[in-house]
């Protein structure tokens, strides 16, 4: 084989190779650097046209204002059998191609509808997705040219068109990949209209153009420097060039690229083997469940991660979104400081506090009728001693407390309920933005804690139940007929339980309550929630355990994910060992 030969079959070889390549990458997403052609220019400027020169046959749409609204990735493929055009377009999220295309209608045709189907789907006017066509043909070059949607750029208003050549959009685009314009090749593909814009404002650089140029033009000697032919012999050479210098830096990417992909097949099969591993998602549970209490502990303690903005409610917020309501008994506004800010956590939950101490500082002791001071006065009488003012005026102190207190403490118990409800998922998403391996590993075991976590709150709302039974009750108090009220043992006795009320009062919001709540809400949240979370979660046989488990789709997610990487694996390999062959041959 002599040296052109060679060099051309060398030449060809590396072409195909970044031809495939190429394919791979636009399938497979991968970003692998590759010495790429691309047509910019202004639209309708011709460059759709100066491809299908180069090509050698027209295929584009033209009925409308912009043609390419896609970039066209155009492998063109000198095949000297080829005496007819093949084009075949690869498959979209594949890197398979279709079968051949020979009508120059169809290949329109299939550009416009695949175009218009990607467009209604993202519902945009230009996409960057490519299309990628392979064209055979024997009077094309091996040359492989990117088509971009051409940019738009409307003159003002008395600003002359030919301005656009020192201002188009596509200049600044070039300048700023290429400033010295050394990778740059400038094309006038509608020398008409470019005279025609020449003619309306340079008639003198007209002129010379007619007088100077007439009889004077050598069109041999500047021949190789005119016309399509020079300008694919010169891309298709430079093309050559860059695929050659580049080679073994692609090879080295392919490289690694083979070993990550590798790596992540081998994680992915490790991942759907440890689905049906007892041990291994015991393992992943007791760090998830760990992490969540950490988490939640955190944010009880006082944190701002994950943003409250959002993550946060306002007062009112917590009451609509809990179905608790207002204070029941309490007529006044009770809206706390920072009733406006969106709170979680620890913050939200003292901020409840101090809105049930405002509700209950609100409410006085009630008026009782005549009849249930004499039935208790009475009852008390008869038992004898000599403190029986006294004692009547406590015991109806005390039921009061307990008739309208105890509905205060149950709302407040209702809505830090609903605090820390929000919190677990609070802590999740904490736990999901710094350790998502536990979640993918984990399936549906967070949605589990979701469940259970329920029923903890539930469990801890009940801690108070010792507490609502020393200060609750059902007796309530009637409004009585107030002109009757005289005498003064009667006012006596309701002035001495309003003072007994006031005192009661004062030690349940100050000495009773704050403890009691902490004790029932946050303590077991700091201390035994990992316990109970690990007994519900882990002491249990291996089958219900592995019942927690259950995602419908969830392995058939993890398989398909297998197969694009075995899929992408093989491709890449196949890539890898084409470019070996390469650079052998250099």
């Amino acid at each position: 084989m002599d040296t052109s030969n060679k060099s051309a079959s060398e030449f060809k070889k590396r072409f195909e190779a970044y031809n495939r390549l190429q394919a791979a990458a636009v399938a497979f997403g991968e970003k692998v650097p590759i010495p790429e052609i691309v047509a910019l220019g202004g639209q309708s400027d011709g460059k759709s046209s100066l491809l299908e020169a180069l090509l050698g046959f027209r295929f584009n749409v033209r009925e409308v204002e912009m043609g390419t609204r896609r970039p066209l990735i155009l492998q063109m493929v000198h095949d000297s059998t080829a005496l007819e055009p093949r084009c075949r377009f690869q498959e979209e999220d594949s890197e398979e191609y279709g079968s051949p295309i020979v009508s120059s209608t169809a290949i329109a045709d299939t550009i416009k509808s695949r175009t218009e189907a990607l467009l209604r789907k993202t519902r945009t006017a230009v996409s960057s997705t490519p299309i990628i066509m392979r064209a055979e043909y024997a009077h094309c070059p091996n040359l492989t040219i990117i088509d971009t949607p051409g940019f738009v750029l409307k003159a003002r208003k008395g600003e002359p068109s030919s301005v656009e050549w020192c201002s188009s959009l596509w200049l600044d685009a070039i300048r700023e990949i290429d400033p010295a314009f050394r990778r740059t090749i400038i094309v006038v593909s509608n020398l008409i209209t470019v005279l025609r814009q020449i003619s309306q404002v340079d008639s003198e650089v007209m002129c010379y153009l007619r007088d100077g140029v007439k009889g004077g033009f050598d069109e041999e000697k500047y021949k190789s420097y005119i016309g399509f032919g020079c300008l694919r012999d010169h891309l298709e050479s430079e093309l050559q060039k860059k695929y050659k210098e580049a080679t073994p830096a692609t090879l080295a990417i392919l490289e690694q690229r083979c070993s990550e992909v590798t790596a992540d097949l081998a994680r992915m099969e490790t991942k759907i083997k440890a689905t049906s591993d007892v041990a291994h998602l015991r393992r992943s549970a007791m760090l998830n469940a760990a992490s969540l209490c950490n988490h939640l502990e955190a944010l009880l303690d006082g944190a701002a991660n994950p943003a409250p903005e959002q993550w946060g409610r306002t007062t009112e917020e917590e009451k609509l979104e809990s179905g608790v309501g207002g204070w029941p008994g309490v007529t006044i506004d009770t809206k706390p400081p920072n009733a406006t800010l969106r709170l979680y956590g620890g913050a939200a939950f003292e901020r409840v506090v101090h809105e049930f101490r405002c509700a209950t500082y609100s409410m006085e002791c009630p008026v009782v009728s005549r009849e249930k001071v004499a039935n208790i006065l009475l009852a008390h009488t008869g038992r004898g001693g000599s403190r029986g003012l006294t004692e009547a005026a406590a015991e109806i102190a005390r039921a009061a407390a307990r008739s309208w207190l105890a509905p205060l403490l149950d709302t407040a118990c209702d809505r830090l309920a609903f605090v820390l409800r929000n919190l677990f998922d609070i802590a999740i998403e904490r736990n999901r933005r710094r350790h998502s391996g536990f979640k993918k590993e984990l399936g549906n075991c967070v949605e589990v804690g979701a469940r259970k976590r329920q029923a903890r709150i539930t469990g801890n709302s009940r801690n108070m139940e010792h507490f609502r039974i020393h200060h609750g009750g059902s007796l309530l108090f009637g409004d009585g007929d107030t002109a009757s009220r005289s005498g003064s043992t009667y006012t006596e006795i309701c002035s001495t339980a309003a003072e007994h009320f006031a005192r009661i009062r004062e030690v349940l919001v100050e000495r009773g309550v704050a403890s009691t709540l902490n004790s029932a809400f946050l303590t077991p949240c700091r201390e035994q929630l990992m316990i109970a979370l690990g007994l519900e979660l882990f002491a249990v046989t291996d089958e219900k355990f592995m019942d927690m488990f259950v995602a419908p789709g969830a392995i058939d997610v993890l398989q398909n994910e297998m197969q694009s990487l075995q899929k992408r694996q093989k491709i890449l390999h196949s890539c890898l060992n084409d470019f070996k062959n390469v650079a052998r041959a250099l």
